[in-house]
């Protein structure tokens, strides 16, 4: 052999490792990418999923609070309505009461 065709031959062998490597890097490459959007599509897809559960969550939330400020509106209001007969049925005695006091002095 020529010393000239084998120095072709290992030139032609480089050559054509260097494009087998340029397209492992291309394969390896799209491999990354479509990792990176299945992986942006996953978060995409758990923050809404996220964003859901906390609104479905604070609408529970909010339902529990109104249900309860509604029980504390109704018994203030029957505290209110009962010290108010309280006060009407006592009105009687107190004015007695004061008069007394100011007609005995």
């Amino acid at each position: 052999m020529q010393p000239d065709s084998l120095l072709s031959l290992i030139r032609k062998k480089e050559q054509e490792l260097a494009q087998q490597v340029r397209a492992a890097r291309r394969e390896a490459e799209a491999v990354i990418a479509g990792a990176r959007e299945r992986a942006a599509a996953l978060r995409d897809a758990a923050e809404s999923e996220g964003r859901r559960e906390a609104e479905a969550y604070y609408r529970q939330e909010i339902v529990k609070v109104e249900q309860s400020a509604a029980r504390l509106k109704t018994m203030g209001e029957e505290q209110g309505r009962l010290l108010l007969e309280a006060g009407r049925s006592r009105l009687g005695r107190a004015v007695e009461a004061i008069l007394e006091f100011v007609l005995s002095r």
